[in-house]
Formats: structure tokens, sequence, C-alpha cells
């Protein structure tokens, strides 16, 4: 047996908790937080000594074997090892019955690339029939194709779940007469024979498969929920005999009517969405209906609801509708969603008074008037509808949620009142300009999207979140505003001028001539700018002076790569061309400054050296590219034809920039006088002095310091990596210095004869004029975080700068056979420099002691696994190849990280392909492939001599990495792999009624439950304790507005309440009787992940 490897500190620090708590749950599975954890291969021998385990959870690692040891943990009751490649699975069996004497059993599939599981379908798990307590099996995700027959003698079983496999016959299953629940989701059956003698069963779950019948169910008359989504039903016959169903989930089948649900007079939910319904007849008799799911049918009217006035939660979004008379007697209805139809005006919703969620996205709607009756309301979408005004909503006094996105609004004073408001959601109102104080003084404001707005007050740079969500940090907006309202304002007149294009097109002189008008261009050759060079420059502006900062570029190739740094937002671009050499790439300037400065507006200088005339084709470009204003011909050394006509233009075009005029606290310009005046002198200072001189002109405290350094940084003022544990106690004042520092490194001649290795004794040479001296490790600090760079593993002073490595591939071994490949083509613009910073993100996992890498490529190795990968600028393509035994996990990593670096770049748009399996593959679209697998639907090789249907499913787990949670929700790629292209996460129907906040209603009663608990605990005296629990409350509440709620990550929140509000001794009985019924509620809903808080109150 090989050694058993040191457990990592992480986990130990794990089990450490869970000893010192005698915790009964230790999570050790695979999360994949991040890429710097690895899977697990064996069970750390430190958790054998946790005896007082009951339940081990450690899914999704590289668990093969299970040794004896585990004898010891004599208490365990559950164990979950799915996604491990286990190869002795019966002494696992064996073990759990000899020695844990399990309830309940998780057969683990193999996530082992390619292998069809068929594991479990001849043999049973050796011992498994001496488990007397067995009552529930699991056996999902295992491709089998026919029912186990060992089962048929597990006569004991009340729970099984047979679910994503490949069942046709389910005869085996005909002696488990004492099954109450039975989970047949994913699978390819077309009939239920097999079920009839199963007359116990209480809930059913058979979605997705291939049903066009449902005959055979009308014996199973205790059936209280059944699950027939994603079927091809066009009838449903049989099921008017189960009188007692109270959930019945239909969505995605064929149906044009229900007639026969009209004798079910006992259900209260029913899901009828994506079918071909015209008409609700058959409805009429269901009074108990508490909850009704009609969208995405045929309706043109809501004629037939009048008589269930039970309804609570109302879903009839994507129907036809254009009015909605006809609802007004539904006065219980708490949550209804009319999204997606053609509404014009939303007059009939008036008597609807307990209305808590309404969703309006996706109509006509120009007013809202007709929803001041609404008070009840806390949840109202009215996004992508055509509203210019809002007049009204101030009324609504009890709104929580407010979705506006994609309107035409100019004001939203209307909300300046509406104290309970929590979320709110302006994203692509392209008219609204400014925000006003009071909106931030809303009390409970907690998250506020402002994504694709052109909002110019407050600043720009105070709202910006990080990431792409649009979510702006509300607590630097309302530090900002304090400090304004605090110390009086200023107003900000500077900004960026950029200038940028080949080399020697005539950057430099340009700069010089707008800086000194009097400048005369020599008649020697300009020595080319080396990396960058920053001048000030100034003019009278409103009786001041305005400041411009004029960034000029050197224009060599190896500069295109660092572009990102420094081609910022709010800025005026000028790209200077040189007509004699006709060497300007226009595409690539003109993509690069859109695709970095988010759109940011262009100047075209054409510089007639030798007065030479070039044809441009300018009105194409300015098809393509929104931002180009405008184009000058000039010949800079005799200023002929248009040249002061571009002077004129670039001091008219600076004060336009959204930026300009914005106030600033008046302490900040004071400050930041001060660090210009430095930046005479001294080309950084540290933290310390930073602290020094903010104290100076009145700063109070550290957090509003750094907030000005973040802003100053963000405008390119200065340079201060306050997430960068060493740079930040660095503020550079010139961020030319530090940048030009950066480029002596590339720039050297020794450094370019050595392929881009260099030591940390090069650099003593590379800097050592007396500037530098005491900064080396800052400045080299600063190529790592500018990716310009990575260290050697096994040499730690040795450096490798990959722009500059070989071009030439090196030779190295690379099977084909098995190997997967995938395509990042089609980029409608391929930034320079993202192989590089790849290759810098992964260096750890070169292969062959970090050799095989080149310009153009690199070979990672990792676990017997080698992943190649090759860019082809020319092409536009990055290939992708991974062969070995662990290739999804590689691939998986090598296209999260290649994802990170495309979310650097504004818009960027490209194709991810995807191979099918035939000897010559054919290509799918990575979008499309999802959208089939989603459907669980099989597509076709487009290769003309070919054309067989492939699983695209199984395409997707052939190649990513891809888990299935408890709701039966499955991710392709792991945790933190969200966008590819486009979204990755692949939902799969879940357990429950899987509806949400925004796109689904049948879950709305437990946000409002979780809402009313926040309420409950919110009013007890929690002292210190409150904010955490607000917080996580918050969190928890958040979660279940998302499509798909983490069930386990809402019970964990919870769970950390309990613990913090029972630290306060505030929990008396009378306050527990009163957050029994919600808690009961909330509980039950989580399942396994609230069992903590149906115990706590129980």
């Amino acid at each position: 047996m090989p050694p058993i490897p040191k457990t990592p500190a992480h986990i130990l620090k794990k089990i450490a908790v869970c000893r010192e708590k005698q915790a009964k749950t230790l999570d050790l599975s695979y999360q994949q937080s991040t890429f710097e954890d690895v899977r697990l291969i064996t069970i750390p021998p430190e958790v054998f000594t946790l005896t007082q385990l009951e339940v081990l959870k450690l899914q999704n690692n590289a668990i093969q074997i299970i040794p004896d040891e585990i004898k010891q943990l004599s208490n365990l009751k559950r164990l979950d090892l799915r996604g491990n490649p286990l190869n002795q699975v019966a002494d696992i069996s064996g073990l759990i019955v000899h020695y844990a004497d399990f309830q309940r059993l998780k057969i683990p599939a193999k996530n082992i690339l390619g292998l069809k599981l068929t594991l479990f379908s001849h043999e049973a798990p050796a011992g498994i029939f001496d488990c007397p307590h067995l009552t529930i099996l699991e056996i999902t995700n295992h491709r089998l194709t026919q029912v186990p027959t060992w089962l048929a003698r597990l006569t004991q079983l009340t729970g099984l779940d047979l679910s994503n496999n490949q069942l046709q016959d389910l005869r085996v299953l005909e002696t488990l007469v004492n099954l109450s629940t039975l989970y047949l989701s994913y699978n390819l059956l077309s009939n239920v024979s097999g079920l009839e003698t199963l007359v116990n069963l209480s809930i059913l779950y058979l979605s997705s498969n291939q049903l066009d019948t449902v005959l055979g169910l009308e014996t199973l008359i205790n059936l209280s929920g059944l699950d027939l989504r994603n079927n091809k039903l066009s009838n449903i016959l049989g099921l008017e005999r189960l009188v007692n169903l109270s959930s019945l989930y239909l969505r995605a089948n064929q149906l044009s009517h229900v007639l026969e649900l009209g004798m079910l007079v006992n259900l209260s939910e029913l899901g009828l969405s994506s079918n071909q319904l015209s008409s609700m007849s058959g409805l009429e008799m269901l009074v108990n209906l508490s909850a009704l799911d009609l969208r995405n049918n045929q309706l043109s009217h809501v004629s037939g609801l009048e008589m269930l006035v039970n309804l609570s939660s109302l879903d009839l979004s994507d129907n036809q509708l254009s009015h909605i008379s006809g609802l007004e007697t539904l006065q219980n209805l708490s949550s209804l969603d009319l999204s997606g139809n053609q509404l014009s005006r939303v007059s009939g919703l008036e008597t609807l008074v307990n209305l808590s969620s309404l969703d309006l996205r996706e109509n006509q709607l120009s007013s809202v008037s007709g929803l001041e009756m609404l008070k009840n309301l806390s949840s109202l979408y009215l996004g992508s509808n055509q509203l210019n005004s809002i007049s009204g909503l101030e009324q609504l006094k009890n709104l929580s949620v407010l979705d506006l996105h994609g309107n035409q609004l100019n004001s939203i004073s209307e909300l300046e009142g509406l104290i309970h408001l929590n979320v709110l959601a302006l994203t692509e109102n392209k008219f609204l300009a400014t925000l006003s104080n009071e909106l931030f003084d809303l009390p409970k404001l907690k998250t506020l999207w402002l994504k694709e707005t052109t909002i110019t007050y407050p600043p720009i740079e105070q709202l910006e979140p990080e990431g792409t969500s649009g979510e702006v940090n509300l607590l630097r907006v309302r530090n900002y505003l304090r400090q304004l309202k605090e110390d009086g304002q200023d107003y900000l007149y500077e900004a960026k001028l950029l200038i940028v294009g080949e080399g020697e097109a005539g950057k430099t002189s340009l700069m010089r001539k707008i800086t000194d008008p009097t400048y005369q261009l020599p008649e020697e050759r300009i020595e080319s700018t080396e990396g960058i060079d920053v001048v000030r420059y100034e003019f009278p502006y409103k009786e001041r002076q305005f400041q411009v900062n004029i960034w000029d570029f050197g224009g060599q190739e190896i500069y295109h790569a660092t572009h990102q740094f420094f081609l910022t937002k709010r800025a005026l671009y000028l790209l200077v061309a040189d007509n004699r050499k006709e060497d300007t790439d226009f595409y690539y300037w003109l993509n690069v400054v859109n695709t970095l400065s988010e759109g940011s507006p262009v100047l075209l200088v054409k510089n007639e050296k030798e007065e030479r005339s070039r044809e441009i084709d300018e009105s194409g470009l300015r098809g393509r590219f929104k931002n180009f204003e405008k184009s000058y011909t000039t010949n800079l050394k005799t200023e002929s034809k248009d040249y002061q006509c571009l002077m004129a233009d670039i001091r008219h075009r600076l004060p336009q920039l959204p930026h300009i005029g914005t106030p600033q606290p008046k302490k900040w310009l004071d400050v930041r006088a001060e660090l210009e005046k430095l930046a005479e002198t001294k080309n950084y200072i540290d933290l310390k002095e930073y602290f020094a001189i903010c104290d100076q002109h009145g700063f109070k405290n550290d957090a509003d310091k750094l907030q000005l350094s973040e802003t100053l940084h963000d405008l390119g003022t200065i340079l201060h990596f306050q997430k960068d544990i060493q740079l930040e106690q660095i503020l550079f004042l010139k961020p030319a210095w530090a940048t030009q520092a950066v480029y002596h490194v590339l720039d050297n001649k020794a450094v370019k004869a050595n392929f881009g290795k260099f030591t940390t004794a090069d650099l003593k040479h590379i800097w050592h004029e007396p500037e530098y001296q005491g900064m080396h490790s800052n400045l080299l600090q600063l190529m790592l975080n500018f990716k310009l760079c990575y260290q050697l593993t096994d040499c730690q002073n040795t450096y490798i700068a990959p722009q500059l490595l070989p071009v030439e591939q090196p030779a190295y071994n690379f099977k084909t056979t098995d190997a997967v490949t995938v395509l990042y083509e089609n980029y409608k613009f391929m930034p320079k420099g993202m192989l590089s910073q790849l290759i810098v993100a992964l260096h750890k996992d070169i292969a062959e002691k970090q050799t095989l890498v080149w310009r153009n490529g690199v070979i990672l190795e990792r676990y017997n696994t080698r992943a190649e990968i090759i860019e082809n600028y020319g092409a536009r393509t990055i290939t992708i190849r991974v062969v070995g035994q662990n290739r999804r996990d590689l691939l998986t990593e090598v296209m999260y990280e290649l994802n990170k670096i495309h979310g650097n770049y504004h818009q960027l748009q490209y194709e991810v392909m995807l191979p099918c399996t035939c000897e010559e593959p054919y290509y799918f679209e990575f979008e499309e492939l999802k959208d089939f697998a989603n459907d669980r639907a099989k597509i076709q090789c487009r290769k003309r001599d070919c054309k067989k249907m492939v699983d695209a499913r199984d395409l997707l787990e052939g190649i990513l990495n891809v888990t299935t949670d408890n709701e039966g929700k499955t991710s392709f790629g792991g945790n933190n792999f969200r966008d590819i292209h486009g979204n990755v996460i692949f939902q799969q129907a879940g357990r429950d009624a899987i509806l949400n906040q925004t796109n689904n209603t049948l879950n709305q009663g437990i946000q409002t439950d979780l809402r009313n608990l926040k309420e409950l605990f919110l009013n007890l005296e929690l002292g210190e304790q409150r904010e955490k629990v607000e917080k996580l409350l918050i969190d928890a509440e958040k979660e279940t507005q998302k499509e798909k709620p983490d069930k386990e990550e809402i019970g964990s929140a919870l769970d950390r309440v309990l613990k913090l509000v029972n630290k306060t001794g505030k929990l008396t009985t009378a306050v527990k009787d009163k957050l029994i019924p919600v808690a009961k509620t909330v509980g039950e809903w989580l399942g396994e992940h609230g069992e903590n808080l149906l115990e706590f109150f129980n």
C-alpha cells in the first residue's frame, strides 16, 4: 500500500474544530473554492479519531480505498462518497454492513472519464442484505441501463433513488412494496410498468424521461406528490383516480388540455408550465390550490381561475396576455408573476391587496398607474418595460426589493421615502444621470445594481464595483457622501489623454506640441518612447486651470501585452497613424481601446510625414466602433491642414468626459495637491507617510484615507495595490516611474537574449540607479502583480517573462489517444498577452520542471495528466488538448483561468467549441451543447459522413467536471467555474418546487417566511451580535432570490444565527413560541440542511 500523504493544513484545521466542538458532522468534500486545493486521495487518518461522528461527507475527492480504520467510527450513520473513483466498492459495502449499521446508503458513481458505469447491475455490494436498518438507498449518476436484480431482495426499503441513469424497465421493483418515496428522474423510461404494486408510495419522481402515457399509475392511490415534468405526455388519462395528490408537476410536456384534473380536489400545488394550454378548463374546481404555475403556455385570457380563492402563488408569465381582468377574486394571492406578456397597463390588480410579490418584467408598460393600492408589496419587478416615470411607487412603503432595470428612467426621486428598500436594480437605464444623496440614506438599502448606466453623480469611481455584476459598493459611496457633507466640497477638473499607435508614428512629437505650442520638430529622428512617458499639461477652463495628464505609450510589440494595465476608462484617446509607413493596424488599436476603456472616445490623427496622404475607410471604422469620434489630417512638422482644429477639439472634448466637474471632498483635493507636489521630488512614499499627510488635512479614520488612495489609483494619479500584502505598504506617486522600471526589465538586452529569464542579481544591474535602491523587491512584486513574470519553483531567485520566451516550439511527447480538445475561436478581437497571463497563472504546473513553455504555447502536467495549450494569434484561436486520468480536473482549471482573463476585457466576444465522439470529431458550439444538455436531449453530429445522435450531457461530462447536489442541481465545471461563454451552470430540475423570486413563484412563501424570521430575530436586543446576525440573515435571504437557492448555504447561515442569538440569552420560551411556526416551515423546506433549525425549536 502506498504511503499515506500528509494531510493538508486547511483539512487539519477542520478536523481540529470538529474535535474541539464534538461536532457530529464533518464535511471534507472537495469544494473547488480555490485551485490551490487538491482532492484527497485517502481519508485523512486524523478523521478516524473523531468517534462522535454521525455524518461524514467526502464528495468529489479522489479517494479509491476506504481503510479498515474507519471501523473506529462506530457512531457513523451517514457516509457520502459521491464523485470519488472508488475501485473497491464491495469492501465499502461490507464495512457499512459490519461496522456501521447504516440506515442510509449512497452508492457513489465512479467519475472516471469515458467509463459507462454499470458496476452494480449484476452483483450486489457484499453484505448489503445483512443490513436490517437500511431503509434508504441511492444509486444515482451510474448510467445504469437496467435496474440491478439484487434490489428486489431489499424489501425493507422505504426510500429509493435511481435518478440520473439510463433505465428503461422497472419490473425489478415490483417487490419493493414498502417504498414510500421513489426517485426515477432523468432516465429513459417510456412507460411505468412495474410500479403498479407499489401502493404505499406517497412521493414519486418521474421527471425528465420519455413517458407518453401515465397508465399504470392509477393504482397508486396513496400518492401525495407526483413529478412528471419534462416528458412527452399529450394526455394524463389515469391521474383522475389519484385523489390524494396534493402536489403535481407536469411542466414541459405536450398538454393542450387538463380536463382530467378536475377530480383532484386535494391538490394544493400544481405545475403546468411549458405546455400548450390555451384555456384553463378543468381547473375551476381545484379550490384547495395554493400554488399554480401556468407560465410559458398559450393563454390569452385568465378566465377560469375565479373560484380558486385559496391561491397564494400564481405564475402566468410568458403567455400572450394583453389584459388581466379575472383575477379580482383572488384576494389571498401573495405572489403573482405576469412577466413576459403583452400588458400595456396594470389595471385589474387593485383588489389584490395581500400581494407581497409582483413580477411585471418584459411587458410594454409605460406607467405604473394601478399599483398604488398594493400597499403590502415587498417585492416588485418592473424590469424591461418602457417606463419613463415611476410616479406612484412612492406610496408602496413596504417595498424591499425593486427591479427597474432596462427602462427609460431619468429620475427615481419617488424612491427616496421607501425606508424598507433593501435591493434596487437600475441596470440599463441609459437616461439616468444622477442619483440623489437621499437614495443612499435609505437605512435598509444593501444592494444596488447600476451596470450599463451613465451615472455621473455620485462619481463613477465611487459607484463602480469590483467584478462584472454591476453591484455598487454602498459602503464606499456612503463614506464618500459623508465626507462631502462633513468637509465641504470642491470640483475635479482633471483628465487623462492617452496617445497610442505604432512605434515612430509621431506620438511623442504630438505630446510635445500639445504641451508646448512653440515646439518645433527637429530634423533628426526622435528616439522612440520606451514604455510610457507621462507629462502634465494645463489650459484655462471656467476661470480655473484644467489639468491634463498625457500618457505617451511606446508602440513597440513588447508593450502591447501590458496595455490592459494602463488603457483606462474616462479618458480621451488619440490614435496617431504614420501615413508614410502605412503600418497602422486600425482595427487592432480601435479594438484594444474600445475593449479596455469600455468605449472611451477616440480621435484619429493621420500624420502626413513628407506630405504623404493615405486612404482609410473611415465610414466603415465608424460603423464598427461607436467611440471613433473624428479624424484629423495634419503634418506635425509643418502644422498643416487640421492641426489647429485638432488642438481645439482636444481642449473641447476633455472637459466633456463624464467625470469632469464632479464634487470631491475638499480635503481629498488638498491631499491630492500635496501628493502631486511631493511627486516632484519623490517617486514613492510609504503608507505611514501617506497616513500622516491625511492626518494633517483632517482625516479621522484609516478607512477614509484608503478610500482616497483607492480613488486616486482608479484615476491613474497614483498606484496603490491595497490587496497585495507587500505593495499595500507603498504608494507610487509617479505611475510612469514604476512602470518604466518594469519596462527596463522587458527591454533589457540580456533578458531578451536569455528569452525572458532573469534573476534577482540581474535586477541589481538593471535597477542600479540610486532612485531604485531599496525598491527592488517592490518593483519585482509589481511585475508579478501585473502578471508579467513568474517565479521558477526550483530556483527561488529566478523569474521568467513569458512574452520574451522563444518562438520556437520545443520537442515533447503528447499522446493524442483519448485526448480531449477544446477550441476557443472566432474572437472578434483577440487582445495580445492573454496566453502570457495564462502561463503566469498556471506556471506551477508547467511540465518537465517548468521547461515546456514557449511564446505561443505551454505544456502543463499534473496528476499523470497533460494539457497542451497553443495560441494562434493570426487565426485568433486558442487550442487546449488534455490527456490523462484526471483530464477533466485539469481542463476545468485551464478553462476557469482563461475565463478569468477574458473577464478583464469589456464585451470580449468569442466561441467555445467542444468535440463530439467521432474519430475525427465535429465541434459543437458550447452554448448549443448546454441547451441540449439542459433538456437531456441528444444532438446530431453534423459531419457529412456521420450524422449520428450523441447525448449532449455525456459529451459535457466527458470534458468538464460534473457535480449534482442534494437538490438535483447539476453544474459542469465546479463551484467557481461560472462563465466560459455565457453562463456555464446547468440547472437540473430540483426535487422541490424549484421556483424563485425572479423566475418562478412557488418558493415565494419561503422567502416571506425567511423575512419574517429575520424580523423576529432582529426585534430582539442582540447587542454586539446584531450586525453579524443581520448580515447572515440578509445573505440567506439573498440566496433564496437566486434562480436555484443553495439550501446548504442558507442552512449554514441560519445555524450560525442560532448560535449567535443563543449567546445573547434573549431566546426565552415566549420568544421561541413566536419563532416556532416560521422556523418549522423554513426548516422543512431546507430538508437535511434544516435539521439543526428544527431540532433547536423542537
